[in-house]
């Protein structure tokens, strides 16, 4: 039996239309919604989001449950001020639906994340956050940061590219730590070190790295808090000083500027010369940054965890980085125009790495950000092509490739970049000449290779630099087949148009890391439509062959609609892990019908048609 989604009834009926084209044929036009489609706060909270952000919250909430849901779209509905809506709305659409869904999230963080951000705007000379349209006003609006750097001595001005303000300041996941509120002095005793505690006992990382870490101090501790260090009421005589720029372009001891400060804050010590963050991990080891703060050790990986929380803190947008076959890792911060590394560790700002033979850096959704090209001179690209057993392409898969690492003589293989396949089933790595590498596809329907924990060693160490390979893997399963529909075609009593705006497609993607979902723009995946009646629409629920008036993909298309019964136009999307969103419209005469919709992957809506 075909998988699709199980549905509840929502009829929406409007008035009866002129007739057409017979002159006593009316046809009354409505809509079907499926249990797993929006609730009525669903449906508000998608409309109250910018136009740019609605499909993807509207996937978002689908993917949860009806009462988790709700309590999302009340966040966006109950905005303490409207300003907030699209970092809200941002955070419900990319923190993974698992994360999510687990008990211990607290869905408030998200508005709370929010909220810190906007208290952060005014205490911060060297960044301003610059709003495109009104927020509750216009149909779309978004916010980005406009930053005060210094070049050749003189003060410039930029403001940033929309998706780094909110992958690379808004986003409240830093990689593979969970969004949660964390106590930052009881010691975390899951194995999955995420340290989960409650508003009440626990703070986010935005709050208490600003300030409440100094509140929450214990009697005998040090804890520096970034407000001492980068608000623009903080009074100094030290020249080196400058909270009026957030980098003034120069490496090293010489760099100035906000991201000075924060290496100076995480180097500080009492009058007494106690540290509050040492290098050495030993004990207990978290992965996030309040419980980093109140160990006081760790090794890059904690350093690393704790630069990148601080820089989100002050607006400034950062990422981890790490590179391949290579026990290591540290930071990037965005100048305007590149991505300049950072390892406070070592004291080094706009530092040299060599991240051989691949360098990715980590997003808030688990996706990867490869950035080999930045760090390698000599690089080819490696183009994994996935087919099914009947060489249809598939989209959305997840292709992780490896290269290897040689300790002892013994090859390890570690990750060189992720990426889901786009439409033509191709993932695209930019990868470092001189290594081999290995492929590993997983999707919902089976992996290649077969076997768990495997990969296929698929390129020698000799591919010349700028070149193209193509590496074919071809599952052994095919795509679910095409809507078996027999037609019959009937005589029309009236006419009813289908036109479709614009279709986009969001690949849904399982991360191999970290086996968390998350969402990719694609061109729009193929639909079918089929025009069927009651008993028609009824095989179709049980995945029984169909018998249709009309059936083909979904494009623009006049139907004769025959009179003496209700009819279905079914919207399907069969696509195995591409979500399929759009606007279509329905006409008969006068009346017209428009629907937003969001199909997940076997998904369908229907149309409901009713010649009079």
């Amino acid at each position: 039996m075909r998988h699709v989604l199980v549905l509840s009834l929502l009829a929406i009926l409007l008035a009866a239309c002129p007739t057409v084209p017979v002159e006593d044929v009316v046809v009354d036009l409505g809509v079907q919604r499926h249990s797993t489609e929006l609730t009525e706060l669903g449906l508000e909270a998608v409309e109250a989001t910018p136009r740019w952000l609605r499909h993807d919250v509207g996937i978002a909430l689908r993917l949860q449950e009806p009462e988790r849901a709700d309590e999302l779209a009340v966040l966006i509905l109950d905005a303490a001020d409207p300003r907030y809506i699209d970092e809200i709305a941002f955070a419900i659409a990319h923190v993974s639906p698992e994360v999510i869904a687990d008990p211990d999230f607290w869905p408030q963080l998200l508005s709370e994340n929010a909220e810190l951000i906007y208290a952060r705007d005014p205490q911060l000379d060297f960044v301003e956050l610059t709003e495109f349209g009104e927020a509750g006003v216009d149909d779309d609006f978004w916010t980005a940061t406009t930053y005060t750097w210094e070049v050749d001595g003189t003060p410039v001005q930029e403001t940033v590219d929309r998706d780094v303000y909110y992958w690379y300041v808004v986003h409240p996941r830093l990689e593979d730590e969970h969004p949660w509120y964390v106590d930052a002095w009881s010691p975390c005793a899951s194995q999955t070190l995420q340290c989960a505690a409650d508003p009440d006992t626990g703070d986010t990382w935005r709050h208490f790295l600003w300030e409440a870490a100094a509140e929450q101090c214990p009697q005998d501790g040090w804890c520096p808090v970034l407000q001492d260090f980068v608000a623009n009421d903080r009074v100094t005589d030290d020249e080196r000083v400058r909270l009026d720029i957030a980098w003034n372009g120069v490496a090293g001891g010489d760099a100035r500027g906000a991201v000075r400060e924060v290496v100076e804050w995480m180097f500080s010590a009492s009058e007494e010369g106690q540290r509050w963050l040492v290098f050495g991990a030993q004990g207990e080891r978290s992965i996030q940054p309040n419980r980093i703060y109140g160990l006081g050790r760790g090794n890059c990986g904690e350093w690393a965890d704790m630069t990148t929380a601080a820089l989100r803190t002050i607006l400034m947008p950062g990422l981890n980085v790490k590179p391949t076959s290579w026990d290591h890792t540290w930071n990037s911060f965005w100048t305007g125009d590149r991505w300049a590394e950072m390892e406070p560790v070592n004291y080094c700002i706009d530092c040299t790495y060599h991240g051989s033979p691949a360098t990715v850096g980590a997003r808030g959704d688990t996706s990867m950000v490869v950035q080999t090209a930045d760090y390698s001179e000599e690089t080819f690209t490696m183009e994994v092509e996935v087919v099914d057993d009947e060489g249809e392409p598939v989209a959305g898969a997840a292709v992780r490739a490896f290269a290897p690492w040689v300790i002892d003589n013994q090859t390890y293989w570690d990750t060189a970049a992720e990426l889901p396949t786009d439409a033509d089933g191709i993932a695209t790595f930019e990868v470092e000449v001189g290594h081999r590498y290995g492929v590993r596809v997983e999707t919902p329907l089976g992996s290649w290779p077969e076997e768990d924990n495997t990969l296929d060693d698929v390129l020698q160490a000799n591919i010349p630099a700028d070149a193209v390979e193509r590496v074919d893997v071809e599952m052994d399963w095919d795509l679910p087949p095409l809507l078996d529909a027999d037609v019959e075609p009937a005589e029309g009593a009236a006419t009813v148009a289908v036109t479709f705006g614009e279709q986009e497609g969001r690949a849904l993607t399982s991360s191999q890391r970290f086996r968390h979902l998350y969402s990719t723009p694609l061109p729009a995946s193929e639909l079918e439509l089929v025009l069927v009646d009651q008993a028609g629409y009824d095989a179709f629920k049980d995945g029984d062959d169909v018998t249709a008036v009309w059936a083909g993909d979904a494009s623009d298309v006049t139907l004769d609609l025959p009179d003496g019964d209700w009819w279905y136009l079914v919207l399907f999307n069969r696509a195995l892990s591409v979500a399929a969103v759009g606007e279509l419209t329905l006409t008969a005469g006068e009346a017209t019908l428009t629907e937003r919709y969001q199909l997940l992957p076997g998904g369908y809506l229907v149309l409901v048609l009713d010649p009079q």
